[in-house]
C-alpha cells in the first residue's frame, strides 16, 4: 500500500505553483463559498482554504515584483556599487597611511583623521543603502539628482541602515559584498551579510601576514647589500631621483581614471534608457485612459440610437391600432 505524499502548503505539492494557477484555485474556492445550504464543516474547511491560498498568492506577486526590479535596476546598481567602492578603498588606503606614520589625534593630521574615518563611515553606508535597498520599490539612484520626494525616500533609507548598523542588526559592508545582492543573485537578509562580514575578518588576517613577511625579506636583502655610497648621507641626485614618481603608479592611476569615466557614461546612458522608459509608460497609460473614454463614448450614442428607433416603432405601431 503506497504511503501518501506529505505537502508543504494547503494548496498541495511540494512544489510552489504559480500565479494563475493559484488565482484559478482561489476562484473556484470563492464560488464554493457562495453557495446555498453549505455544510458548516466543508465551509470552515474552505474559508480557511481560501484564506491560505489568498496569503500564498501574495506572496507569489510580491515575489514576481521583486524580480521585476531587481533586473530592471540590475545595471544601475551594479554602477553605483562600483562608484561607492571606489571611494571607500580610496579612503580605507589613505587612513591606513595615517596610521602607518603613526600621526597623533591633534592638530592638522587628527582633523584629516577625523574626515577620513567620517569618509569611510558614509561609503559604508551608501553600500549598505544598495545591497538592502527594498526590492519591490523602484530603486532611487544613490549618486543621480532626483525630485524632492525621490531625495526624501533616498534619505529615510539611508537613516535607517544606519541605525541598523549602529544597533549590530545590520553587519558593516565591506568591499566585494555587494556583489551577489545587487546583480539579483542573493538575497537582502541582515543574517546572510553578517555572515559574509565574518568570513571576510577572518580571512583578512592572511594577506595582512603574506605582507609582513615580504616586508621583512625586503629589509633583510636591503641590510645584506653592501651600500656603494661613501658617505651615509645621500646626495641630492639621490633625493631627486626617490622623489620622482613612479611610472607604474602613474600607469595604475590613469587606467583607473579612465575605467571610471567609461562606467560613468555607462552608468549616464542607463539612466537615460530607464527614463525614456518610465515616460513611455507613462504616455502608453494615458493613451490607453483616452481609448478608454472614446469607446465609451461611442457605446453611449448607440445606445441612444436604439432608445430612438424603439421610440419611433412604438408610435408605428399605436398609429396602425388606431
Amino acid at each position: 500500500m503506497a504511503r501518501d505524499k506529505p505537502s508543504k502548503s494547503l494548496t498541495g505539492g511540494d512544489t510552489k505553483p504559480g500565479i494563475s494557477k493559484l488565482k484559478s484555485s482561489l476562484r473556484q474556492v470563492k464560488r464554493l463559498l457562495l453557495k446555498p445550504n453549505l455544510d458548516a464543516a466543508l465551509k470552515r474547511d474552505t474559508q480557511r482554504r481560501a484564506h491560505a491560498l489568498d496569503q500564498e498568492l501574495q506572496t507569489a506577486l510580491k515575489g514576481q515584483r521583486e524580480r521585476e526590479m531587481v533586473q530592471r535596476y540590475r545595471m544601475v546598481r551594479f554602477f553605483e556599487r562600483r562608484k561607492v567602492e571606489r571611494a571607500l578603498g580610496r579612503a580605507e588606503r589613505e587612513l591606513g597611511e595615517l596610521d602607518g606614520r603613526g600621526m597623533g589625534e591633534a592638530g592638522k593630521e587628527g582633523k584629516e583623521r577625523r574626515r577620513l574615518e567620517k569618509e569611510v563611515r558614509e561609503r559604508r553606508v551608501d553600500l549598505g543603502y544598495i545591497i538592502h535597498y527594498p526590492k519591490s520599490k523602484k530603486y532611487v539612484s544613490l549618486l543621480k539628482e532626483t525630485t524632492a520626494e525621490a531625495s526624501k525616500e533616498r534619505e529615510e533609507v539611508r537613516a535607517w541602515v544606519r541605525r541598523e548598523m549602529d544597533g549590530g542588526r545590520m553587519g558593516v559592508p565591506r568591499l566585494g559584498e555587494g556583489d551577489a545582492v545587487s546583480e539579483g543573485r542573493g538575497g537582502s537578509g541582515v543574517k546572510e551579510v553578517e555572515g559574509k562580514s565574518k568570513g571576510k575578518t577572518e580571512g583578512d588576517d592572511k594577506p595582512d601576514q603574506k605582507q609582513k613577511k615580504e616586508k621583512e625579506k625586503e629589509k633583510k636583502k636591503k641590510k645584506d647589500t653592501p651600500s656603494l655610497n661613501v658617505s651615509s648621507t645621500p646626495s641630492r641626485t639621490q633625493l631627486e631621483l626617490d622623489e620622482q614618481p613612479d611610472p607604474l603608479e602613474q600607469e595604475q592611476l590613469r587606467a583607473e581614471q579612465e575605467t571610471a569615466l567609461e562606467e560613468e557614461h555607462e552608468y549616464e546612458d542607463v539612466m537615460d534608457l530607464r527614463e525614456e522608459d518610465d515616460e513611455d509608460e507613462e504616455g502608453w497609460e494615458g493613451l490607453g485612459e483616452g481609448e478608454g473614454d472614446e469607446d465609451d463614448e461611442d457605446e453611449e450614442e448607440e445606445d441612444g440610437d436604439e432608445d430612438e428607433e424603439e421610440e419611433d416603432g412604438d408610435e408605428e405601431m399605436e398609429e396602425d391600432d388606431e
